[in-house]
């Protein structure tokens, strides 16, 4: 039998457009250009967030729900612009971003809901059943600002933000072995080692996961297997150096629980 987290009788959603009703999008003539309109709309994409954890109250009553804002760093942005779209900046939508991280899939079927109700969507992606090789997964949203910036929204369960930041430091560093390589192939050890870090992050994902469907009194998350081997090639000298602890299985989040990265 399933379980659900029931959200609270008489609730009832926005029938306005709260964002990007009827704004046009706006390509930056320069990266600098794109950072500087990026800091313009932390006020306005901090009040969407808001008014989404005030919506999220009201439905489910208490909520630890929370979010964070911020802006991409210049020397990452300019990384991303030149390896991934090269150059061209009307791909980027990431320049500014926030991140949800909620209590249960419940609330983030809610915001899906909310959303749709509120806010003009360029883009979705939802991975939350469906992750990534590297076991990432999210609810992802892009919006267009009231400047024309095109900013990202990203939405998980605590649990998974834990994960996220766990595996931020693998990730780095398979960046940094695919940007050496870039202009050629993988030497066989660069794909060992690569291969290496990415059942890392899938190690962390499945922690993640099996953290949240112990908590939950709803809905689950979908479980990746996780090879024995891969359990054991981990298991040793990366978790000392990792900000959030460990207690048994069970991951304790840090104090900032917005803390994953996007992929």
């Amino acid at each position: 039998m399933v379980r659900q987290v029931k959200m609270a009788k008489g609730y009832r959603f926005p029938e306005e457009r709260k964002l990007g009703d009827t704004y046009d999008i706006r390509i930056p003539k320069s990266l600098e250009e794109g950072l500087s309109l990026a800091k313009e709309t932390e006020t306005e994409v901090s009040a969407y967030c808001v008014d989404i954890l005030k919506a999220i109250k009201r439905a489910f009553g208490q909520s630890k729900c929370e979010f964070k804002f911020n802006l991409k760093k210049e020397e990452r942005a300019r990384q991303k612009l030149n390896d991934k779209y090269e150059g061209d900046l009307s791909r980027m939508e990431d320049l500014s971003r926030c991140r949800i991280s909620c209590d249960t899939l419940e609330q983030m079927d809610f915001i899906k809901k909310y959303i749709a109700m509120t806010a003009n969507v360029v883009r979705m992606e939802d991975r939350v059943q469906e992750p990534n090789q590297r076991g990432y997964r999210d609810l992802k949203y892009t919006f267009v600002a009231s400047n024309g910036l095109k900013f990202e929204m990203q939405i998980n369960v605590h649990e998974l933000m834990a994960a996220g930041k766990l595996s931020h430091k693998p990730y780095e560093k398979i960046r940094e072995i695919t940007g050496r390589a870039k202009g050629r192939e993988l030497t066989k050890e660069e794909e060992n080692e690569i291969k290496i870090l990415d059942e890392r992050c899938r190690y962390y994902y499945a922690r993640g996961v099996a953290a949240y469907n112990r908590r939950t009194k709803g809905k689950e998350l979908k479980v990746q297997t996780i090879h024995k081997d891969e359990r054991a090639r981990k298991a040793s000298n990366d978790e000392k150096t990792n900000k959030a602890s460990k207690k048994g299985n069970h991951i304790v989040l840090p104090q900032n629980m917005c803390g994953g990265r996007g992929r």
